[in-house]
């Protein structure tokens, strides 16, 4: 029986060899100038004649559609632009109105409770007083009992 490290040996040798004989073929047939043939299989590109060709004017007529599509598209996104900032702005306007409405009760609201305050004043003064008065008349009574 062979020892495992000869046979190791033996297939490193004989791919080093196949491999230096394949080089040099591959060397030979480029010096020689032959030309490389190569086969593509299953190709995809399936390449035929045309039947009909795009002329000029057809690409051309192509493109001033899309130029005229495009143009009233961009007309429609500036009407839309402007239709939007309109809507804003009456949004804003009537926002406004509405926060002016609101102060104005607010400050309707604000001069009625000043003006109860001015009229509660009196009242506590005619309290203290008619208190003041009281405590008097239970202190004659007081006395005469």
């Amino acid at each position: 029986m062979a020892e495992p490290e000869f046979l190791k040996n033996l297939i490193l040798g004989i791919s080093a060899l196949l491999n230096f004989v394949g080089l040099i073929f591959l060397t030979y047939n480029r010096v020689s100038g032959k030309p490389e043939s190569r086969k593509i299989e299953n190709d995809p590109l399936h390449v035929q004649k045309a039947t009909e060709f795009v002329t000029t004017e057809h690409c051309h007529l192509l493109h001033k559609n899309f130029e005229s599509r495009l143009a009233a598209l961009e007309e429609n996104v500036a009407l839309l632009f402007t239709q939007q900032r309109e809507s804003y702005n009456k949004l804003m306007e009537s926002a406004s109105a509405a926060r002016q409405r609101i102060h104005e009760k607010i400050d309707a609201v604000a001069q009625s409770v000043a003006h109860l305050e001015g009229s509660i004043e009196p009242l506590k003064n005619l309290a203290t007083k008619f208190s003041q008065d009281v405590g008097r008349l239970e202190g004659i009574l007081q006395r005469h009992r």
